[in-house]
């Protein structure tokens, strides 16, 4: 679809729940890449389902998200793995955390880390990153990032205290 997702916000059946289930899927694909360039244009990594009550609401048309198709939205957000709930707040993934994963590795690699230890919250707030797309990430943002290192054998997280390190391998 070559139509910029800034069109849809002007058109109002965007704003209403499809009955079709093709077209219903095709505007949940749609409504999820609005929220996530919101999201990444914003620097919003944890969020409630109000964050974004800006962006589903369009004054000019008198038109917005009923809570049905938010929770429909959010849902299927949650399927596609764009989300993980996170009690009352939702982590959003508008860079999948395999991708966030890549780039934190290749700092590691980058900057002679493979083999040390470093805190989470140094990784993500530390002065050897502030040059990185994921230096300001939220601590509880990098544990699920890091936790793909982990399954892929290139990480190991550990609690220190009441804080996370972790190895890289």
């Amino acid at each position: 679809m070559d139509v910029p997702l800034a069109k849809f916000l002007t058109w109002p059946p965007f704003y209403t729940l499809q009955p079709n289930l093709d077209t219903q899927n095709q505007q949940l694909a749609l409504w999820s890449q609005v929220i996530l360039d919101y999201a990444k244009n914003n620097k919003i990594y944890i969020a409630t389902m109000e964050s974004f009550d800006g962006i589903t609401r369009n004054n000019e048309l008198n038109r917005f998200l009923s809570e049905e198709l938010k929770d429909i939205l959010f849902k299927y957000m949650k399927k596609q793995k764009f989300i993980i709930a996170e009690g009352l707040s939702m982590l959003v993934f508008w860079q999948k955390p395999e991708t966030w994963a890549e780039m934190i590795y290749r700092w590691a690699s980058n900057s002679g880390r493979i083999g040390t230890v470093e805190t989470v919250e140094g990784l993500v707030s530390g002065d050897e990153t502030t040059s990185e797309e994921f230096y300001g990430m939220p601590v509880n943002y990098a544990i699920e990032v890091l936790k793909t290192l982990q399954k892929s054998k290139k990480a190991e997280m550990f609690a220190v205290g009441d804080s996370y390190a972790v190895k890289f391998f």
